[in-house]
């Protein structure tokens, strides 16, 4: 797969210093995914960014490489899903420091995995979610 990078202009106010959003970004499928890979990437989602304490967004808050977290984890609305990651409020100096971190982060948890009470607290939440069924305003 081929990396491509892209850089964007934003506007900021006039007192602030010239920072930079960045995110990493991966499309995810080339196929609709079934229900149990829908399932699965909900629960992995969860895990990486789901919370404070997930490890994408534990590790690049304390790195102090940025201001905040953006790019919110998987967005399955349309045929292919992506998952975005980032920070914004970064130096031009740290903007390589945030990729690397966010590749690294991924890696780590990809070969070391999650622990199985994480996992099973996932499922619980979401478990729950599916059977409250909560549809707001909507009928059900």
């Amino acid at each position: 797969t081929e990396t491509l990078r892209q850089q964007y202009p934003y506007p900021v106010g006039e007192d602030q210093l010239p920072t930079h959003m960045v995110t990493s970004n991966w499309l995810l499928n080339d196929r609709p995914f079934t229900p149990l890979e829908e399932l699965t990437l909900s629960i992995l989602d969860s895990l990486l960014c789901g919370t404070s304490s997930s490890i994408l967004v534990k590790t690049l808050m304390e790195s102090g490489l940025g201001d905040a977290i953006t790019g919110g984890g998987t967005s399955d609305e349309l045929l292919q899903a992506t998952f975005s990651f980032g920070m914004k409020g970064v130096k031009p100096e740290d903007v390589e420091k945030v990729i690397a971190l966010v590749d690294d982060t991924l890696m780590n948890a990809a070969n070391e995995g999650f622990d199985d009470d994480d996992i099973a607290s996932k499922m619980n939440t979401m478990e729950f979610s599916m059977r409250e069924f909560n549809t707001g305003s909507f009928p059900k």
